[in-house]
């Protein structure tokens, strides 16, 4: 489990920096198409946040810390009527192997456990439960939410939403760029959510400079993380 001491998880204001890193998207499917053990996009997405944050961490004397995310899941089918969509979302908490010095191996173990998380329907039994105690009572509802967002049960939030794969046009201008900016949570100081465009995947960092003061140093790390992984893809 995460632990309530480490600089991701302190009590935050409402002040808040962010920064976004962009980079091909090519070069993420490149990754999982590169290695035996398949992986989704998303692994590979969260093995760079681990990489860029053991690279931080360890530059604060932290590096064996535990790190736990919350990855939040759709559970949305595809044939689903109009009068069907909505918020129907629940997540799954997934540890990042950040005592893992070995890029590779550490986004396999992050592989893993996400097909583990999946095949017992972890996001699914989440909102079951979630939605019982919600309709039960009150105080359930509001013991449960709290609960499920303690910093003891995880670190961080990391989402990624795939967005349209051609080109978007606003009044027949071209959209250039497109970013993804997610709130913190009181005690969760960092927030990472990603989103793409057009074959560009942009990593969106939310902070509170309060507690972390240094986004570009995290930004830098995870960019590092992701040249490094993508260095050690076989061709």
């Amino acid at each position: 489990a995460s632990r309530a001491n480490t600089p991701l998880t302190q009590p935050t204001s409402i002040d808040r920096s962010v920064a976004f890193i962009s980079s091909p998207l090519a070069d993420y499917k490149r990754v999982k198409k590169g290695f035996e053990t398949k992986v989704t996009v998303n692994d590979v997405l969260l093995a760079v946040v681990a990489g860029g944050l053991r690279k931080w961490l360890a530059e604060k004397g932290e590096v064996d810390k535990d790190v736990r995310v919350q990855v939040p899941v759709s559970l949305h089918h595809r044939d689903e009527k109009p009068d069907q969509h909505g918020n129907h979302d629940s997540f799954m908490f997934i540890d990042l192997y950040l005592d893992e010095p070995d890029p590779v191996r550490r986004l396999q173990d992050i592989s893993r456990e996400t097909k583990s998380k999946k095949l017992h329907h972890d996001a699914e039994g989440i909102d079951v439960i979630y939605s019982k105690l919600h309709n039960a009572s009150r105080y359930l509802d509001r013991l449960t939410s709290k609960w499920l967002s303690s910093p003891r049960l995880f670190s961080l939030n990391v989402s990624n939403v795939p967005g349209p794969k051609d080109p978007v046009f606003v009044m027949d201008a071209p959209v250039k760029d497109f970013y993804s900016v997610a709130e913190i949570a009181e005690q969760h100081a960092l927030r990472v959510s990603a989103i793409s465009l057009a074959g560009t995947m942009t990593i969106g960092l939310c902070t509170d400079p309060n507690v972390i003061d240094d986004i570009r140093g995290i930004s830098n790390a995870i960019e590092e993380s992701f040249e490094e992984l993508l260095a050690l893809t076989p061709n």
